[in-house]
């Protein structure tokens, strides 16, 4: 994030504008279009969830790239802590942070924790539907809010990147 005034590039790759012109078409027109200038006509390339993320960044910053680069380091680290606490889980305090430590030094993860694509937010996403599943499992109390909740957070990963779709 520091470096990106400097290069602001740093954040695009040749797919984001395929997600960048529906985003802006949503924020503009109110239409899931492939471009503001086709609303309404449908995007049948991508699916939904990223671009309204990216509308929703640019609803809140205006127009700015860095803007979702800032989001994806976010959500980037965030998913560092997801994975501690699902590993955690399942394989004790040490390795869990060995798990997550590897998550955040690896070279390609690294890269691309800012570049605005779904890789990113799908993960954030996928490994908190996990978290709040198994936590539903735990919940004596009330089990339904968690599993609504993880169930919620799987069907927005799965309109971020439809590959869910095979989950079951």
């Amino acid at each position: 994030a520091w470096g990106l005034p400097a290069r602001p590039g740093v954040v695009e790759n040749p797919d984001t504008p395929t997600y960048v012109r529906p985003a802006l078409a949503l924020l503009l027109t109110g239409s899931f279009s492939p471009d503001a200038s086709r609303a309404p006509e449908p995007e049948l390339n991508r699916t939904p969830g990223y671009p309204a993320l990216v509308a929703a960044v640019y609803a809140l910053c205006g127009e700015r790239p860095a803007a979702l680069g800032v989001t994806s380091a976010l959500l980037s680290t965030a998913t560092i802590g997801l994975l501690f606490l699902l590993a955690r889980r399942f394989v004790g305090e040490g390795a869990a942070f060995a798990s997550a430590a590897l998550l955040a030094l690896d070279p390609g993860s690294f890269r691309y924790s800012l570049v605005a694509l779904t890789e990113v937010p799908f993960t954030f996403l996928l490994l908190l539907g996990s978290i709040l599943l198994l936590r539903a499992g735990d919940e004596a109390r009330r089990p339904v809010l968690l599993a609504f909740a993880g169930g919620l957070a799987l069907a927005c990963a799965t309109l971020v990147r439809p590959l869910l779709y095979y989950f079951l």
